[in-house]
């Protein structure tokens, strides 16, 4: 690593690989190929950077990154969004992908987020199962939502087949989950520690399995704001705004909150402290986020000390 800081920025779409550097000013193109990449980690091995950013564009990043990650390069995937957001604080409005890379790097330099390790093959495989499985599930809700509308009998007919089309496949991705969870001695003992809460099935388990691989080795702060559950205030001056949620990962998110309606039935201590919140004057909603946020504190110290449900331990604060 050199001895003064250098950040790079890495647009990436389809063909072509957008870098350049701060503060030395480089720029360069490279193929998105496996040539093209191959060329981009010795490159960036003799520049020694302190941060290498990336945006998340729909996967097509990922080759890079890991590429990347495996040559021991500082690498960060961070959200479009954040990335957006600080370009229009400098003032820079115009897109093209040489000026993008160029506030990547800026963005990496000003903010200097963290590098992270990448999640490992085994688990990008599950991702995108559970990706494929989600998107499964919005078509049979798409097509669920047709029929209700009252077409022809014909159309009524193609749709009543292909719900019933998606609904195996949606059965057949599940058993691919399962076996793949089955396959991995340490994702395996960890379905068993997260499905011993009660309101916890399968569903919500694999979710954290596959979508939040930090489980148990962040504090239940920074797993909560991970998943978009840490509460933000909105606060100015004597005006004292309510606070939200919002950010983060929402398939998690989403996991969770289904998991805690579930538990309002089933689990006597968040049913207890959601009868609490509700007493004390908080909103339905409100008091269900906060319980998704506590089961997920919970679910992250049962996996960080491998400890299954025991309402007398878990009642405890965590």
């Amino acid at each position: 690593m050199s001895a003064t800081p250098c950040f790079v920025g890495i647009d990436v779409s389809k063909a072509h690989l957008d870098v350049a550097s701060r503060p030395d000013g480089q720029e360069f193109r490279l193929a998105n190929t496996a040539e093209g990449i191959a060329s981009l980690v010795d490159r960036l091995k003799l520049l020694g950077p302190t941060l290498i950013l990336l945006e998340a564009t729909g996967g097509q990043e990922w080759a890079a990154a890991v590429a990347l990650a495996e040559a021991k390069l500082p690498v960060r995937i961070v959200e479009p969004g954040r990335v957006r957001h600080f370009a229009r604080s400098i003032g820079q409005h115009s897109k093209t992908d040489a000026l993008d890379a160029r506030v990547l790097a800026h963005y990496a330099d000003a903010v200097r987020p963290e590098a992270r390790e990448l999640p490992d093959q085994e688990t990008r495989d599950l991702q995108a199962l559970l990706d494929r499985r989600r998107q499964l599930v919005n078509m049979r809700v798409s097509e669920q939502n047709r029929l209700q509308q009252g077409p022809t009998a014909a159309v009524q007919a193609d749709l009543k087949a292909h719900i019933a089309y998606l609904s195996g496949q949606i059965k057949a991705m599940d058993q691919a989950v399962g076996k793949a969870i089955e396959a991995k001695a340490d994702w395996k003992l960890r379905d068993e520690v997260l499905r011993s809460i009660p309101g916890v099935g399968p569903q919500t388990s694999r979710s954290l399995l596959g979508l939040l691989p930090e489980l148990g080795k962040l504090t239940g702060k920074q797993v909560s704001a991970l998943a978009g559950l840490a509460p933000r205030a909105r606060d100015s001056g004597t005006v004292k705004g309510a606070r939200t949620i919002f950010g983060g990962r929402a398939e998690v998110r989403t996991a969770l909150y289904m998991a805690s309606v579930s538990a309002m039935r089933f689990n006597p201590d968040l049913k207890a402290f959601y009868k609490r919140l509700r007493e004390s004057g908080k909103a339905a909603k409100v008091a269900l986020v906060a319980v998704s946020r506590k089961l997920l504190t919970i679910a992250n110290a049962m996996i960080r000390d491998m400890t299954p449900w025991t309402p007398t331990k878990t009642c405890a604060p965590v």
